[in-house]
């Protein structure tokens, strides 16, 4: 990837190669950072305490609001999202939806729930329906047939059809190995990933 090479920093604890040469789609092995098209902040893994109280820590996805924007693409917004693992999201194609999966979850994939005051969460490792997402059709030729770095889309869940997630969706790289082979999902997190189902308990 030609601008390449690894960030030092950024790199440390993942398996990611960093590069922003702009391709086409959401393929396996694409690592990519969610902005609010609004604010132009990064969303960001969050561990808090069960707001439904029910005991265990979670996982939210929500917008840094204490993060740089990052909406004007310039080497230093670039490299903020680069180094902020947090906001790093590794593409998993499953069929003809995609998943997002995150290291800084301990590897959980992004689900969306019927309620709550954060409605994005990490819950479970295993690939099923409520870990599904596709591109708004409105936004899915621009997404799929132009190489961009950053593009604006609609995602839209599997389960839960009225849910709209507008988001920008910024490359920053490749995991190591994934144009491969060898390849494995997961691999940004050093797991294999299951295509079980897992419950829609959300």
């Amino acid at each position: 990837m030609s601008d390449a090479g690894l960030s030092a920093n950024a790199a440390c604890g993942s398996n990611v190669r960093f590069g922003s040469e702009p391709a086409a789609g959401l393929n396996d092995g694409d690592v990519v950072a969610f902005l609010d098209p609004d604010s132009g902040k990064p969303y960001a893994v969050r561990r808090e305490e069960d707001p439904e109280g029910r005991g265990d820590a979670v996982f939210l996805f929500r917008v840094d609001l204490d993060a740089a924007e990052a909406s004007v693409a310039t080497a230093r917004t670039l490299e903020r999202l680069r180094n902020n693992e947090d906001a790093h999201l590794e593409v998993q194609k499953h069929g003809d939806f995609v998943g997002f999966r995150a290291a800084g979850a301990n590897g959980k994939l992004l689900q969306a729930t019927r309620k709550g005051a954060c409605r994005l969460r990490f819950h479970g490792e295993c690939f099923g329906t409520w870990e599904e997402w596709f591109l708004d059709a409105r936004f899915a030729e621009e997404a799929q047939r132009h190489k961009w770095t950053r593009v604006t889309v609609v995602l839209r869940h599997r389960r839960l059809d009225k849910l709209e997630l507008r988001v920008t969706l910024v490359r920053l790289g490749r995991v190591r190995g994934s144009e491969t082979a060898e390849h494995t999902p997961a691999r940004l997190h050093g797991q294999a990933a299951s295509l079980a189902l897992t419950p829609g308990s959300l």
